[in-house]
């Protein structure tokens, strides 16, 4: 988090647009080439469409996207692909102290402890609310709670309901 978003414009929006295209080709990635197997080839998208509005104090962002397969999909798309990868507002309550709240990236020690993974299409994004400090020598302390509704999961056992990020995977409640 910036406190850059305190000398924002009054009342102004930003726009931005990523679109990033790969192509890969599998031979044996992961494990041994099985005799006789072809290699794998494919074309990943995406498009990412971002707004940020600014307000005094205030700073939303709305970020869409859509990360697929080329070829991967109906032609006729009953389901939809397109999912907001952010959808937050920061409120910068003074020069040095701010909340952020909603889907959001978060990245932290150059993104070897948590990071956006932006190399994966899809990238990456949690649903958490964040508050920062900003020191006088600029160190910053934040503090970060997310939650994950495990909806396969219809009885949360004691033991199964809080985790730390120490426990991996998508586990953050």
């Amino acid at each position: 988090g910036s406190v850059g978003a305190v000398h924002a414009q009054m009342d102004s929006l930003k726009m931005d647009i990523n679109l990033k295209t790969r192509a890969e080709v599998n031979n044996g990635y992961a494990t041994l080439i099985p005799s006789g197997k072809n290699m794998d080839t494919k074309v990943l998208g995406r498009a990412r469409l971002g707004l940020n509005y600014y307000y005094d104090k205030l700073e939303v962002r709305i970020a869409m996207q859509d990360a697929g397969i080329w070829g991967n999909r109906e032609s006729i798309n009953k389901n939809g692909n397109v999912d907001f990868f952010e959808a937050w507002a920061k409120y910068q309550f003074t020069p040095e102290f701010y909340v952020k709240a909603g889907r959001q990236v978060l990245s932290y020690d150059n993104e070897r402890l948590i990071g956006e993974t932006d190399w994966a299409m899809q990238g990456r994004s949690f649903d958490a609310l964040k508050m920062g400090y900003t020191f006088q020598n600029k160190a910053q302390l934040e503090w970060v709670a997310t939650y994950n509704n495990d909806g396969k999961n219809t009885v949360d056992a004691n033991g199964n309901t809080l985790y730390s990020i120490w426990d991996g995977a998508e586990k953050t409640k």
